[in-house]
């Protein structure tokens, strides 16, 4: 995805809508992204809320995000379901030991 840089003025107290358009600058017809090493808080080297994980993992553009945590075993695929997100991504589970 192309990134998008506008300057923009707001007052005080006042809203402001900013047109940026994604860009799709790479084409992954037929292509799947899959990270299959994703820590959440439920392991010790990471303190990102499961939930905070999964919409990052998506908004990067990844269409298979695993949990592999430390000594749990947590599936993204409810995380996913939960936030409406089935289009875009599925999720899953595995353990690192």
């Amino acid at each position: 995805w192309e990134l998008v840089s506008k300057d923009v003025t707001v007052a005080a107290g006042a809203t402001v809508s900013v047109d940026a358009p994604m860009v799709h600058s790479v084409d992954t017809t037929g292509v799947m992204c899959a990270d299959f090493h994703i820590h959440s808080f439920y392991s010790a080297d990471s303190s990102d809320p499961v939930e905070h994980k999964v919409k990052g993992a998506i908004a990067d553009g990844l269409d298979a995000p695993f949990s592999s945590e430390h000594e749990w075993v947590i599936d993204f695929g409810p995380v996913v379901k939960k936030l409406g997100l089935e289009d875009w991504a599925f999720g899953g589970a595995s353990e690192e030991l």
